[in-house]
């Protein structure tokens, strides 16, 4: 099993942040996991079989849903463990029952546009993005975009109708963020310029 401590993460703390934050509730956990164990994640990359998907409004490289390569899946079993899903939900304010997990590798020209996370049913509470490197490419250039953008939105009738970027968060190694899924938490990853972002994310679910 992977190591994942919650008490690492100053959840008094932390849940005063999440609630604070703009332009939605959001939290940024540095530190997310020891040393030891973001070693262990970022080697089990290689193991890890992934497709790239794209759509109309991403370009990534995906792995299966959860991932299958032991490490990762034992850091997938962990999140969904009972520690952890009281602990995010100690930081967030809602009762988790399961995680959803995928590991993604943006590379040059991958891309998230803005959409927000709603699910048929409504079981995604809170999303999260586990940034577990930032890596050089071929051709020795360092990571140059990836960056998280949450939007201030203005809506009419239940429509978002205008938004504009409120805060980004940068992909820094080891550093995890939360935020709440609802109508109008739309959000983006930037358009990789250079480099390689690995990282694992997904959705807690009520």
């Amino acid at each position: 099993m992977i190591a994942l401590d919650p008490g690492r993460w100053s959840l008094e703390d932390a849940a005063a942040r999440y609630r604070a934050a703009l332009p939605f509730p959001h939290v940024v956990l540095d530190d997310f996991v020891s040393l030891e164990t973001l070693t262990e994640l970022r080697s089990a990359f290689d193991e890890e079989d992934a497709d790239r998907l794209q759509d109309e409004i991403f370009d990534v490289t995906a792995s299966s849903s959860p991932p299958t390569s032991a490490t990762l899946a034992a850091f997938h079993a962990t999140l969904g463990g009972r520690g952890v899903l009281d602990a995010v939900g100690a930081i967030t304010g809602a009762r988790l029952v399961s995680v959803e997990t995928r590991a993604y590798v943006y590379a040059a020209g991958q891309y998230l546009l803005p959409h927000a996370d709603r699910d048929e049913g409504g079981k995604r509470v809170v999303a999260y993005a586990y940034y577990v490197d930032a890596l050089e490419d071929e051709a020795g250039r360092a990571l140059e975009g990836g960056e998280l953008d949450l939007y201030e939105t203005e809506t009419q009738g239940g429509e978002i109708v205008s938004a504009r970027v409120r805060t980004t968060v940068v992909p820094r190694a080891n550093r995890c963020v939360l935020f709440q899924v609802n109508p109008t938490s739309l959000h983006r990853v930037r358009e990789i310029r250079a480099g390689v972002r690995l990282s694992l994310a997904g959705w807690f679910h009520r």
